[in-house]
């Protein structure tokens, strides 16, 4: 059996009045340090548009995104993130995710010889069978990327989610057993 496509979604670069959170370095700390909820106070932007999904500096998901991610990895914790806007007084709530670690890159994945970033990411089909939607871990410290199958895909599109893009990713290994 031959498995679906998968995509790495990317942060949408048409959407230029993101939610954008000051307190970066709250959200950084590991997830079990973090409280069950936070409030985080966002740049000062009367354009502010609440999308589904904001990529930098971690991923945070909307109630929408979330309860569908949910569905397809049954693994994945969230915690609450309030971001306030404290100029307009709009709220908007995200869900931080933590994701259990599972080792998908191929050893066909290239990196960058000056500070070892990837350069071409390939996933490997066999470490990816029952898994929608996975954490990718890079060899950099804060590198990750969010790898999602084309079922989960087409559950965000149908659902109109916004903030992200999807690029295809390759995969290496032939088929699934």
């Amino acid at each position: 059996m031959r498995l679906p496509d998968y995509f790495v979604m990317k942060n949408d670069p048409r959407i230029a009045h993101k939610p954008a959170v000051l307190q970066i370095d709250l959200l950084k700390k590991p997830f079990h340090e973090l409280p069950p909820v936070q409030v985080l106070e966002a740049r000062p932007d009367p354009a502010m548009e609440a999308v589904d999904w904001i990529a930098d500096p971690v991923p945070l998901y909307s109630d929408a995104l979330k309860n569908i991610a949910e569905k397809y990895n049954i693994f994945i914790r969230f915690k609450k993130v309030y971001i306030v806007d404290p100029s307009s007084g709009n709220d908007l709530v995200y869900w931080l995710a933590d994701y259990p670690s599972v080792d998908v890159l191929s050893p066909a994945t290239e990196y960058h010889v000056h500070d070892g970033s990837v350069k071409r990411l390939v996933l490997d089909r066999g470490k990816l069978r029952g898994h929608h939607i996975v954490q990718i871990r890079g060899p950099r410290r804060g590198e990750s990327y969010l790898a999602i199958s084309l079922h989960a895909a087409e559950s965000f599109l149908r659902r109109g989610l916004s903030g992200f893009v999807l690029e295809k990713t390759e995969l290496d290994g032939g088929y699934a057993l």
